[in-house]
């Protein structure tokens, strides 16, 4: 297990990243299945177009260039603009082996490789081992393994239909992140709009067995006027999302930065999280919350 990376709370299962020790071999294969859904999948258009994330020549610039470009131009229109940004929580544990298999054959993809998707998360099964202790094999009903390269192409097949719903171009996604953009001639009507895309996200994600993190569900709007009084978008009664700010774009992106290929993505040192510090044991606190036993 790894430590995510940031100041969290390690007594949380969520701080800690569980990756899958693999057959060097069977990831070797995994890589060029990998690498050539990946291009089918946009040769194709399986994915929507500002789908990025374990994509070629697809980045987190691009997505924000994007955005910039909708906001600017909703600001000639002399309109506003409100951007949701919702999380995927749990991300590959959330994938279903038989929903993955359906959902690659309604994408046309050959129904050899549906099978193959099906059969590689088929059988698996994952135990834990921090330090000198190893716990006993527990089977694995759903999720994909991490550390496999064919993993986040497979997951963005899996929720590819999220970028369908509503309002197609004004969604953006990067791996298990999601954007939902609503322009309109007021703040209460972005904020409506808003509210019924996130309506219509959790109705899918109840029907297809995903769930969003509610705590990283943020909202900001975007105006040319000061705004006196912002409202937020709402999940349910009793979870509305975070109102992060009231912003205005006081710059423009040069086209030189679109499809960058000097963006780095590698992390900044120090930022790297060690297990066991504080004194806290990662493997119990993980064991514990997934009802996998643990000894002393």
């Amino acid at each position: 297990m790894i430590a995510k990376p940031g100041r969290r709370d390690l007594t949380s299962p969520r701080a800690w990243r569980p990756i899958s020790l693999l057959s060097c071999l069977g990831k070797g294969l995994e890589r060029l299945i990998a690498r050539r859904l990946a291009w089918a999948a946009i040769h194709y258009s399986v994915l929507h177009p500002q789908q990025a994330g374990a994509l070629p020549k697809r980045s987190a610039t691009d997505l924000v260039t994007a955005l910039i470009h909708d906001i600017e131009e909703a600001f000639a229109r002399k309109k506003v603009a409100t951007l949701v940004t919702m999380d995927i929580q749990g991300a590959f544990d959330t994938v279903m082996r038989n929903r993955l298999v359906l959902r690659l054959r309604e994408q046309g993809w050959p129904d050899h490789l549906a099978r193959w998707a099906g059969s590689f998360m088929s059988g698996r099964s994952a135990r834990v081992r921090y330090q000198d202790t190893l716990t006993s094999s527990s089977p694995l009903e759903c999720g994909l393994p991490q550390g496999s390269p064919v993993s986040p192409i497979l997951f963005l097949l899996y929720t590819e239909p999220i970028y369908r719903l509503g309002n197609p171009q004004g969604r953006f996604g990067y791996a298990d992140d999601t954007a939902i953009l609503s322009i309109g001639d007021t703040v209460d009507e972005t904020t409506a709009m808003a509210s019924g895309a996130i309506d219509e996200m959790v109705r899918w994600g109840a029907m297809n067995g995903v769930s969003f993190d509610t705590k990283k569900t943020e909202v900001m709007h975007f105006s040319r006027s000061k705004l006196r009084a912002a409202p937020a978008p709402t999940i349910c009664e009793d979870s509305p999302t975070r109102n992060t700010a009231r912003c205005r774009l006081p710059y423009e992106v040069p086209s030189e930065h679109v499809s960058s290929p000097c963006c780095s993505t590698a992390p900044r040192r120090g930022t790297q999280a060690h297990p066991g510090r504080d004194g806290i044991n990662p493997l119990k606190t993980y064991l514990q919350a997934t009802n996998i036993s643990y000894r002393e």
